[in-house]
């Protein structure tokens, strides 16, 4: 679950004290999501009672939650005072409020400026929530304000509006006969693959070298995984909309979109009843390939042990950027959140991505639908086809080419292939053709972008029409 979706769980909550208690909870995942140890029964305050605390590195800090129908007062912020009274001279408190804070109350806190008091309104806890905002910038933000100018700042947050500014405004699906699905099951020949809807060779611009940055992840659960997920969405811009695969020998499930992967790996049980098998392999092996908005290409690798215990372990990212940027911040900042502050690029000096263009006239048979939302209209942007080359020779493999990768598609039962035109979701023309695929290894996982495209015949034509008559809104 996303801090955003949390959060609308708590406001599901109609008695006031049940959602103050799930509003801590909340704050607890928010702070340690951006790093932070939480302590949620604190006793740095005795003898008054502090509803959580949060320290990393030298920062130590009380965190006071409100959720009440009306503005926090004045008297909310004495008490805050008064539990500060009672804590050494370095530590300070944040105030979260979902109602807001009193006039009075922003007056108090700049009145005595002994001790710092930090103020966090609803609009802001629902941007770091939505990942717009990062809290601990936040922080550093509002404390350099109440220093400088003895009082209390608010950041004024907008919601972003992704659909204006994206192409997709939302994860692709898989469409089977009308029906949407979050994954698909193929055979794989043992060959663990992960198959791109967006280009891979984001390098075209640069004749010498690509830049590469390799992480190891600390990480054991799900939620661990999600966190560094979100950390990569703050810090490097991760679009959230890439495929993902996992491998348990012969099988692979595909799909697509942030919340789907992190489904998939938490079902793995319903995944395995579907095979059916009477044993499988310790671990299974996991990949999601995403874009940032600045142009880079990220993979993410990990694996799962299958014996109960469904921790993960072996995770690592690898970061592969078309030229290094001018500003790195974001990038030194992800890598102090995964405990690697020390990380260095490494010069790559070639693009490592291979183009193989195939001869026209291989077509292709459809077994799903790649469906892509574009703010309200879906449109059919790839498809799953049945695998032309399956247990033969790749046509047309030049010397440039000829490497381990492209062989690997061969094993492969299911092709996913995405569309260079893309048509409405409704109907399937009666005639496509591959046209080339892209192959690049990231963090030791072969990935591929396959792309195909359909044919003018008089079927394509018809619905062609009929989609132009359609009315719109």
């Amino acid at each position: 679950m996303t801090l955003k979706e949390e959060l609308e769980d708590v406001e599901r909550i109609r008695k006031p004290h049940a959602r103050g208690k799930r509003f801590e909870i909340f704050l607890a995942h928010l702070l340690a999501e951006d790093g932070l140890t939480v302590n949620e029964n604190p006793r740095t305050a005795t003898p008054h009672q502090t509803d959580l605390s949060a320290t990393r590195d030298h920062l130590y800090f009380l965190v006071e939650a409100k959720w009440h129908h009306r503005p926090a007062h004045l008297a909310h912020i004495s008490a805050v005072r008064e539990r500060l009274r009672t804590t050494t001279a370095d530590v300070f408190a944040c105030v979260f409020s979902m109602s807001g804070f009193s006039n009075q109350a922003i007056q108090e806190v700049g009145r005595d400026r002994s001790r710092e008091i930090i103020l966090f309104d609803e609009q802001e806890i629902r941007g770091i929530a939505a990942g717009d905002l990062v809290f601990s910038e936040l922080l550093k933000l509002k404390r350099e304000a109440f220093r400088t100018y003895a009082g209390a700042w608010f950041e004024v947050w907008i919601p972003e509006d992704r659909s204006k500014t994206h192409l997709r405004s939302k994860p692709d699906v898989i469409r089977v006969k009308g029906n949407s699905q979050p994954w698909m099951l193929g055979q794989t020949g043992n060959n663990d693959v992960l198959f791109s809807n967006e280009y891979l060779d984001v390098f075209d611009r640069v004749n010498t070298s690509v830049i590469s940055l390799d992480l190891r992840l600390h990480i054991e659960t799900v939620d661990d995984l999600q966190r560094i997920l979100h950390q990569a969405k703050r810090y490097l811009g991760l679009e959230f909309d890439g495929s993902y695969a996992i491998h348990q020998r012969n099988a692979g499930w595909f799909g697509f979109g942030v919340a789907n992967f992190l489904q998939a790996i938490k079902s793995q049980s319903s995944r395995y009843a579907d095979l059916g098998w009477d044993s499988y392999h310790h671990s299974e092996e996991i990949g999601y390939v995403d874009r940032t908005q600045g142009g880079a290409l990220v993979c993410i690798s990990t694996r799962q042990d299958t014996r109960g215990e469904g921790y993960l372990h072996s995770s690592r990212m690898e970061l592969i950027l078309p030229g290094l940027p001018v500003n790195i911040s974001g990038i030194q900042k992800f890598c102090e959140f995964v405990r690697q502050p020390d990380a260095s690029f490494e010069i790559i000096r070639k693009s490592p991505v291979k183009v193989l263009g195939f001869e026209r006239g291989i077509k292709l048979e459809p077994v799903a639908m790649i469906v892509s939302t574009s703010g309200d209209l879906e449109f059919a942007s790839g498809l799953v086809v049945k695998n032309p080359f399956l247990n033969q020779p790749i046509p047309k493999l030049s010397k440039e080419v000829r490497d381990d990768l492209f062989y690997q598609l061969a094993n492969q039962e299911l092709l996913f292939c995405a569309l260079r035109q893309w048509h409405t979701p409704n109907d399937l023309m009666d005639y496509y053709e591959l046209q080339f695929a892209e192959a690049c290894w990231i963090e030791h996982i072969p990935a591929f972008y396959i792309a195909c495209d359909w044919k003018l015949t008089s079927k394509s034509e018809e619905i062609i029409a009929k989609w132009r008559d359609e009315p719109r809104d």
